[in-house]
């Protein structure tokens, strides 16, 4: 079922995006694409926030907890502001993902809400990570996979979340990752809503079938795909298979959520440092 939109609403969307998606100054060896697909039931725009600053080559998600909506308030309000404090260390050139993180959980300290996070950044020939909860990263090289974070949660359906009534801390608690990129190698990073949905067959099929696109098309059509399996209650999706194991009581099929992801291809590598040395001079 479709939901018509308000003109309110696209104005939010439009803006949101506007402020958080800078692909200015942007170097040629990296191709970025984003999408997002809020939960249909939700009569405004979903708990899920992202950023990209491709000067900075830095990408971040963040996914609110819904049940805040519950108890009245905004469950978007928390995401939002860590989002906002993250790109702010970016922008004043912090390179550690885990310190961006901590940073982000520092200054949104006052605001009621929880919510998880994943902080990429790109430094020369590497890509470093750091993942709170069920939000999620993985590298697909040579159409496999390369690398994946770990989905942290304290029970099945219930993610490692920072936030007004969480004593859990980036900077004890994140997962952090670093790894050699290689041209070619296509990082996809997304909210539970997209690792709920598809399996790593379903997200390097997408990939395979859009190599010669952008990565914008290959984020829409990752997206899509993800959004169509939520609505199937008749298939296996990896939140079916990870709800049976748990003894967790679910219907089957997909879950509906709200779908947030960032694709980063790597075009080309960085130039080599230059490592020669001007002679000494003997005084």
């Amino acid at each position: 079922m479709s939901l018509r939109r308000s003109n309110t609403k696209k104005k939010t969307i439009h803006s949101f995006v506007k402020t958080h998606v800078d692909l200015k100054n942007a170097s040629s060896d990296i191709d970025y694409g984003y999408h997002q697909v809020f939960h249909p039931g939700k009569p405004d725009a979903g708990e899920d926030t992202f950023f990209i600053n491709a000067q900075y080559r830095a990408i971040a998600v963040f996914d609110g907890i819904g049940e805040w909506r519950r108890r009245g308030i905004d469950a978007r309000a928390y995401p939002l502001k860590l989002c906002d404090t993250a790109l702010e260390a970016v922008q004043d050139n912090e390179r550690d993902p885990l310190e961006i993180m901590s940073i982000a959980c520092n200054g949104s300290k006052g605001i009621d809400g929880t919510s998880t996070a994943c902080v990429g950044v790109f430094e020369g020939n590497e890509f470093k990570a750091a993942n709170l909860g069920d939000s999620a990263f993985v590298v697909i090289r040579d159409f496999s996979l390369h690398l994946r974070s770990k989905s942290q949660q304290i029970k099945f359906n219930v993610p490692y979340q920072m936030g007004s009534t969480s004593n859990i801390v980036p900077w004890e608690k994140a997962d952090t990752y670093k790894t050699t990129i290689e041209i070619g190698d296509v990082i996809v990073m997304g909210s539970d809503g997209l690792f709920d949905n598809l399996f790593i067959e379903d997200i390097i099929k997408v990939i395979k079938k859009n190599w010669d696109s952008s990565a914008q098309k290959m984020s829409k059509a990752m997206g899509h795909k993800a959004f169509v399996k939520s609505k199937n209650r008749k298939i296996k999706t990896p939140f079916s298979e990870e709800a049976k194991a748990s003894e967790y009581d679910w219907p089957g099929g997909g879950k509906m959520d709200d779908i947030t992801l960032v694709i980063a291809r790597v075009k080309s590598l960085p130039p080599a440092p230059d490592m020669t040395r001007s002679p000494s001079l003997d005084l």
